[in-house]
């Protein structure tokens, strides 16, 4: 697009600010955001431009900058206060619109995509190169954060939005480098190293932002119900939180791609939403640039990836349910199908490289859940002992005995209490939403028939061990079991 058409299709869109039709008006709003953001600038680039003249020129400059507020009742009171101001000077809004734009400038040629085409350059390989140059990954992580990059774009289209959790065992892993690079190619970027759950919902709600945390381990989510609460729901479309607002409950969308940076791990709920790049320090074999986004060339570079990735999105088909590798499941499915469909829009390569990426994800993280984990270990207890019978008190003495486990220094279900021994209570409680309850069990072959515990039997668990392990669960063979054990 050449200078002279651009600005006339923002004097066009300006102009329709001031018309009296409220959805003509938000229309034109709505795109003049658009066009801003296909060209990486804010709406204070475009105030910056503009040729504000005459007595009234600052307080129309101050006006004009209201007009670009995300709160609809700001932007309603700022159009109204200019058309007040241009109707006492008897000046029409196109009038004032055409004032704003001198006859000729150079100031504009940056303003758009005036570059020639692309041809076929793959823009997953661009986005993917220019991840390469500046950080650490494995080539799945690789694939996967160019997939989660392009889907910031298209998110919409989907269920599920996943979110991208970096992790690493120390600083110094990359995590903020890649936090950068994802600012600057992502749509509409809203980072931050501290954040709260209003914060959120508010700006999701109102700007769909792509949410970048760095610190992520300073959040607290652990003992952060409503932030943790918020972060989750916006995984899903139609996510949303209600909170009484001025006078009355309103719902806030919360619906938006996030990333996360954080030393260690976050809180299960969270990770089962994500996707999970651990990233771990450089060891100097390949030589890494730093980066410097005010570097007039990387500026560039990544400049022309973004407006890549923005101009395909408009008019990108994607299949909103591709075929799925049969190793991923339930929620590990949910968070990659929109990037396998990103990836099946960019030729059978990409689409091999999603799914291989997909299914060796899938095998490094596994759903842990600690109810889940509680049912494998039971089920190996079952299985070393041969029973078809456990007491209570037995179970949780092995389950504490182990040391390589969570039990021995069991915190709760969400990890935020101080560390104990697994109870045969906490035992209870675990097991519970799997309709499985402790019985009074007898505990030896006397005929008489005396000793007793509360404890489980084998049957009551293969109904959950089919469901939530994995597919080895046999049902029980009497010949193979005895029928008591002490315990």
């Amino acid at each position: 697009m050449t200078d002279t058409p651009f600005r006339d299709t923002l004097k066009t869109l300006l102009t329709a600010l001031g018309s009296n039709d409220p959805a003509q008006r938000q229309k034109a709003r709505l795109t003049i955001r658009d066009t801003l953001a296909a060209n990486r600038k804010s709406w204070n680039d475009l105030v910056a431009i503009l040729h504000f003249r005459g007595k009234h020129g600052e307080k129309l400059k101050k006006l004009f900058a209201m007009l670009g507020q995300d709160n609809d009742g700001e932007f309603d009171n700022a159009r109204q206060k200019v058309s007040d101001l241009l109707a006492r000077e008897k000046r029409t809004w196109k009038a004032f619109v055409e004032s704003l734009f001198p006859a000729s400038s150079n100031s504009w040629s940056e303003w758009h995509d005036d570059a020639q085409s692309y041809g076929d350059i793959n823009l997953l390989d661009v986005v993917h190169h220019l991840l390469q140059r500046y950080v650490k990954l494995t080539a799945h992580q690789f694939v996967a954060v160019s997939l989660w990059i392009v889907h910031t774009f298209v998110y919409q289209r989907f269920t599920v939005t996943p979110r991208l959790t970096l992790t690493s065992p120390v600083r110094g892993c990359g995590k903020t480098t890649l936090l950068d690079l994802i600012e600057a190619l992502c749509v509409r970027p809203l980072k931050s190293d501290s954040i709260t759950a209003a914060s959120i919902y508010h700006a999701a709600d109102r700007e769909h932002p792509t949410l970048l945390i760095d610190e992520g381990d300073n959040l607290g989510l652990a003992f952060n119900g409503p932030l943790r609460a918020v972060l989750n729901s916006g995984h899903r479309k139609g996510g949303k939180v209600t909170r009484y607002h001025n006078g009355q409950a309103r719902s806030f969308s919360t619906f938006s791609p996030a990333a996360v940076a954080a030393i260690g791990t976050l809180p299960l709920p969270a990770m089962h939403r994500s996707v999970i790049i651990h990233m771990e320090r450089h060891d100097g074999r390949r030589e890494l640039k730093r980066l410097d986004k005010d570097d007039p060339d990387t500026k560039a570079d990544l400049n022309i990836a973004y407006r890549m990735i923005f101009r395909w999105a408009k008019d990108a088909e994607l299949n909103s349910d591709p075929p799925m590798p049969a190793q991923l499941r339930d929620r590990q499915a949910d968070n990659w199908r929109p990037l396998i469909a990103i990836a099946d829009a960019f030729g059978a390569d990409w689409a091999t490289r999603a799914r291989e990426a997909a299914v060796v994800f899938a095998g490094e993280h596994q759903d842990e859940d600690a109810a889940v984990v509680l049912l494998r270990d039971i089920r190996d207890i079952f299985e070393g002992r041969g029973v078809d019978r456990l007491a209570s008190k037995t179970i949780v003495d092995h389950l504490n005995g182990a040391d390589d486990a969570m039990w021995p220094e069991w915190r709760g279900i969400h990890g935020n209490q101080q560390p104990r021994k697994l109870s045969q209570g906490e035992l209870a409680k675990l097991l519970e939403p799997f309709q499985i309850r402790p019985r009074t069990i007898r505990t030896s072959s006397d005929a008489c028939g005396k000793p007793t515990a509360k404890g489980y039997y084998r049957i009551q668990f293969e109904a959950a061990w089919r469901s939530y392990c994995t597919n080895d669960v046999t049902p029980s063979q009497p010949r193979n079991i005895r029928h008591l054990r002490s315990v």
